[in-house]
């Protein structure tokens, strides 16, 4: 399970209420403070319920080529003999699998369309590592380059920087060469 938006704003309406709660004194706002409170011990309750008694498995094919498609089986068995599993979303590595329902004692099962970038045998622990530094550094470089359009930004718009023809065009150009060549390499 993770943190979502709409769980961030919930988390922090709840505390800001509750801050106002006790500055002001207000009972209502104590109510709500305390309904907010309620309702976010019963979800995070469900949300354990829904996610405990569950057993994973992914099965990959006896063989496997680099850069090639695979597909991979992906089964999700509910242990639960009172209640099913609900909206359950399984990653692995860039793909993702869907469940909306698995019945109680039941078991469904997806396929995801998977592509290995390299040969040889490869502990998970190592792709998994290798992917999220990839994540990090691209992260990072999204950071850089939104701090980079924030600053020119406002200068482009109110006519400070004036970017000549050449330049533009020349940039197109070097665009189109790198996409040629990644598509070469591919």
């Amino acid at each position: 399970m993770r943190l979502t938006k709409a769980g961030a704003f919930y988390i922090t309406l709840t505390l800001l209420t509750g801050f106002a709660a006790v500055n002001t004194g207000n009972n209502l706002l104590f109510l709500i403070v305390s309904a907010l409170l309620a309702f976010m011990a019963v979800s995070g309750i469900f949300g354990w319920m829904n996610m405990h008694g569950n057993v994973l498995r992914i099965e990959l094919p006896d063989e496997l080529y680099a850069g090639r498609d695979t597909l991979v089986n992906v089964s999700l068995e509910n242990r639960k003999s009172i209640m099913p599993t609900f909206l359950v979303r399984i990653r692995f590595f860039l793909e993702s699998a869907d469940f909306t329902l698995v019945k109680r004692r039941g078991t469904e099962t997806d396929f995801m369309v998977m592509k290995f970038p390299e040969r040889g045998f490869k502990k998970f622990e190592d792709i998994f590592i290798s992917l999220f530094n990839k994540i990090e550094e691209n992260f990072a470089e999204i950071h850089t380059l939104s701090q980079i359009r924030d600053s020119l930004l406002p200068k482009l718009m109110s006519g400070k920087i004036r970017v000549p023809v050449e330049v533009r065009t020349q940039g197109l150009l070097q665009k189109q060469k790198q996409s040629l060549q990644k598509q070469k390499h591919l």
